[in-house]
């Protein structure tokens, strides 16, 4: 996983339509063939974007090699327009992890 230990990863799954009931965005983390964290982000009535994310800093992580897995649960089975899915990496504050870590030198 090539994201830093306090890292926010956000999944975004936009839809050409409105959301069907039953519809999830998951997002899980594996270490090896086990799963290490897991969470979904449900569709609300009249939406057509579905969002989770996964805070790194809330997952034990020591000495694990980690996988990160996105995807998309239709539990009802019912149509779905999918118009795009990403997956995006926001850097971590590391002033909020200050008091455990060094911050940065040049950090604004």
């Amino acid at each position: 996983l090539p994201a830093a230990h306090n890292d926010r990863i956000e999944v975004a799954l936009h839809l050409a339509g409105e959301a069907p009931e039953g519809l999830l965005v998951a997002g899980e983390l594996l270490a090896g063939d086990s799963s290490v964290f897991y969470r979904t982000g449900d569709a609300f009535p009249g939406t057509d974007v579905l969002i989770t994310a996964v805070e790194l800093a809330t997952v034990e992580q020591r000495g694990r090699d980690l996988r990160f897995r996105a995807y998309v649960w239709n539990r009802e089975l019912a149509p779905v327009r999918v118009a795009r899915m990403s997956v995006r990496v926001e850097a971590g504050n590391p002033v909020q992890y200050g008091l455990f870590e060094r911050v940065p030198t040049g950090f604004p």
